[in-house]
C-alpha cells in the first residue's frame, strides 16, 4: 500500500524486493496518484512476467486497503503512511 507523496520511489522499493525474492505481489497505489503505478504495470506486463506475480488493484485506501490487510491469503502486508492508519491496519 502505498502514499501519494513520492508514488514511483515508494512502489519500486516496495516492488522490486518482493519479486527478487520470489513472491507475489498485489500493489494498491494511492487513489490521489494512480498514474505511476498504471505505467509500473504496463512495464511488467510488457516484460511478461507469469500471470499472478504482479496484481494491482486500485480504490481508495480506507475500503481497498482494509481488505488487503485482512484477507486471509494475504501473508504480508507492507504499508507507508500515517501512524493512524497504520494502527487501523494492524
Amino acid at each position: 500500500i502505498t502514499p501519494w507523496n513520492w508514488p514511483l520511489n515508494q512502489i519500486a522499493v516496495k516492488l522490486a524486493p518482493a519479486l527478487l525474492a520470489g513472491c507475489t505481489m498485489v500493489l494498491k497505489p494511492s487513489e490521489v496518484t494512480p498514474i505511476n503505478a498504471y505505467l509500473i504495470a504496463q512495464a511488467i506486463d510488457e516484460a511478461n512476467l507469469p500471470p499472478g506475480v504482479f496484481n494491482m488493484v486500485c480504490g481508495r485506501g480506507p475500503d481497498v486497503g482494509q481488505v488487503l490487510a485482512t484477507h486471509p491469503l494475504v501473508d504480508m502486508v507492507s504499508f507507508t503512511g500515517s501512524t493512524a492508519v497504520g494502527r487501523h491496519l494492524h
